[in-house]
Order: structure tokens, then sequence, then C-alpha cells
């Protein structure tokens, strides 16, 4: 199994309340390579006035790697054979493919292992020349495998030839909304055959992971590790649940038990009081503030547009003078949870999304090669301005190749 862990970007903002010098923090967490701390520098830089939220959904700053799966939970998928990179990427300093040599297949984008990206079509010949060498595909879900209570034409049968030419397909979504599983019943509901919870990596879900490793050190029943303040719905507060871990506001509290962090996800329920709430659990520098994901907005299905986590977690920013921890996507955390249980390859994976900022950001900072679908969010003129400006942290964004729908990706794959 693989354990390499691959982080792109690392910064770390400390709240005022934080309570410990910025040296003393910079010294306890990794240090990024010389360019990499550049890169974040440049990116925060590029972002514009002294919005220090957008900086870090552009360079998040690094969680511990997770050491969450026991062998209780089975084998690894079949990823373990060796063969050429995907799309010239791959880690930094590798190969061939890597440098444009001969071996690197026409059209190439370039890699998310630190060569740019160049947003073209992928149709034709070049499915093959993508699609033979690759393992497995990392997909997001809102927009790419379904837009709202129907999948995207042809999305259900691209899972069942990926699965019948023995290629893995996992999901990654930064939807905190529903637990895993109540996903595994919306991918049977919509047609998609196959696909288990085990399968499904949501925000939710790492969110609740990461915060049983901080609280509880990987193990425990979680009655001595405090409470957890959830701004968010039953399916992220049933993930916190499952992972061991007690809710502030549920049972009769222990005597003094302190509330040791405060967890913000899609909460359509948002309110002032909850958010000072929130403030007056933070107000303590031992609660930890974490957020599932950066997302400041949500599409709906007639057009209008829905405020997203990170929406909220700005507001608690704001009112707390602290900072959050974010784990979803662009974030690596969650591939990290993905190569610790299934011993991925880096450099034989895609990542197929909808979203320039968290998917195509997020498989940049994975070293994987990035694949956008214009069947959600982000439009090719988007990515195409991204890859026309001077900045690098904009050049991040880029694909390596888009397609109309994930459909398009049917013809190469082998019947």
């Amino acid at each position: 199994m693989y354990r390499w862990i691959y982080l792109e970007c690392m910064f770390y903002v400390p709240g005022p309340a934080a309570g410990r010098g910025r040296a003393e923090m910079a010294a306890a967490l990794p240090q990024a390579p010389p360019a990499s701390r550049r890169r974040c520098a440049a990116a925060r830089a590029g972002h514009g006035g002294s919005s220090q939220w957008a900086a870090a959904r552009a360079c998040p700053r690094p969680l511990p790697a997770p050491s969450l799966w026991g062998p209780a939970l089975g084998p690894a998928l079949p990823l373990g054979a060796s063969g050429p990179p995907i799309g010239g990427r791959g880690r930094p300093g590798g190969g061939d493919w890597l440098r444009g040599g001969a071996g690197r297949p026409a059209g190439c984008g370039g890699g998310g292992g630190g060569s740019m990206a160049s947003c073209r079509r992928l149709s034709g010949a070049g499915l093959r020349e993508v699609l033979g060498p690759a393992q497995g595909l990392l997909f997001d879900c809102d927009g790419v495998l379904w837009a709202g209570e129907r999948a995207v034409p042809g999305a259900p049968e691209l899972l069942e030839r990926l699965r019948r030419s023995g290629k893995a397909a996992l999901f990654v979504s930064n939807n905190s909304r529903r637990s895993v599983a109540e996903l595994e019943r919306r991918f049977s509901r919509l047609g998609f055959r196959g696909v288990r919870a085990e399968h499904v990596f949501s925000s939710a879900l790492c969110s609740a992971l990461f915060l049983r490793q901080r609280l509880l050190g990987g193990g425990g029943n979680g009655s001595g590790a405090g409470r957890v303040f959830v701004l968010g719905g039953e399916g992220l507060r049933g993930e916190v649940r499952d992972a061991g871990l007690r809710l502030a506001g549920e049972g009769e509290p222990a005597p003094g038990e302190p509330v040791r962090a405060v967890l913000v996800g899609y909460d359509d329920q948002f309110t002032f009081a909850k958010l000072a709430q929130a403030c007056g659990y933070l107000r303590d520098p031992q609660c930890l503030l974490v957020a599932t994901d950066p997302d400041p907005w949500h599409p709906l299905s007639d057009g209008q547009r829905t405020p997203g986590t990170g929406s909220l977690t700005a507001a608690v920013e704001t009112a707390s003078g602290r900072k959050a921890l974010v784990v979803g996507k662009p974030n690596t955390y969650m591939f990290d949870c993905i190569v610790e249980r299934f011993g991925v390859d880096p450099s034989r994976t895609l990542m197929v999304g909808d979203r320039l900022e968290t998917d195509i950001l997020f498989g940049k900072n994975c070293g994987l090669a990035t694949i956008l679908t214009l069947t959600g969010v982000s439009r090719l003129e988007e990515a195409q301005a991204y890859m026309a400006s001077d900045s690098a942290a904009a050049k991040d964004l880029v694909p390596n190749y888009y397609v109309d729908s994930i459909a398009d990706l049917i013809p190469g794959l082998d019947e």
C-alpha cells in the first residue's frame, strides 16, 4: 500500500487567540519546498485585498496525514500495476513524460505535479492515450455525475464501462449535507450500480475522521475528548457521531466537559444565535475551528445560488477572530485518506470535476492530471482566462483537459 503524501502548498495563519507565537507554530508544521512557499505567497498576493480566506482557498494549510484505516476494512483496490504516468504528470522531477520527452502523448496538457496545464479538449485518439494508462479516476459528484435528482446522461454507463475495464472509480465530494450512507443510496437511486460506501469520500466523512484523529488520537470512545459543536445538518452530525465523538447539545455533558471543536458545514438553518454560540466556544484557544469545505456558494436548479459552507465559515472567522482548518477540496487531506485506504498511485490517477477552484486545484495539489467537465459550475471561458493570466496561482486552476460531459470519456474505454 502506498503511503506517499503529496502536499503542494502550505501556510498557516494563526488566529489571535491561538496563544502561540508565529515562529513556534511555523516550526511545528511541515515545511513546503521553497518554490511552493513562493507560489503560496504569490497566490495570497494575487487574490487581492486582505482576504485571508481567499488565500486559504488557493493554498490550503496542511493537515496531519491520516492514520485512520484498519485492516478490517479489507484489501486495497487492484491499483498496484506499474506503468507510465498519465498526461506527462507525476511527482516533480520524475520521468521523461514529465520532462516532455519523446514518450509524451500528443496534445498532452502537462501535469498536476508541476508542469503547466493547457486545457485541451479530450477527444479522439487522445481519449485512449489518457485513459489507457489510468488505474483509476476520482470523480466529484454534484454537477459531474448528477444534477439535482437526475443523473448526467451517460454517467452510469461510464462507471459501468470503467468497472469492466478494470479501472477503479472513487468519489470525492465537498457536499457535507449527506452522510456517506445517504450518498450510497443516492448512487443506487439514480442508476449507478455497484458503488459502495467505502468508495465515497465526502467532506463530512473526512472532517469527522480528522476530528477523531485530533481529539481521540484515532481511538477511544470519545468520553474524555470533549464535545464537538456542529454547524450543519443531520448528515454531518451523523458522521461525527459515527466517528465516536460526542456532540454539544446532545445528552448530559460530564461536569466540566469542554467543547473541543467547532465544525462548520453546510447549514441551511444557520442563525445569529448559532454564530454567537460558536464564538463563545472559540474564545477557548484550545477549541479547534474546522470547516468541511471552502465552497462559497452552490447553484440551484432555477439558476439562482445559495450560500455555501465557505460563506458560513467566513462569518464565524470574522466574528471569532480565528482561522479555520479546511478539510475538503482543494486541500489534500481527502486524497491522503484515499491513499491510506486504497494505495492509489497519483501518477496513474485522474481527477474529474466541474469546479476549477476546488476540483481542478485539488487535482493539481495532489499531483493528478485533471479533466474539467462542463456540466456543472465552471465554464470553459473561465479556464481559458486563468490560462492567459500571468499569475502562477491562476494557472494552477487550469485543467489538463476538458470534456462537454463525462459521457464523452466512454469512447476511450475498451468494450
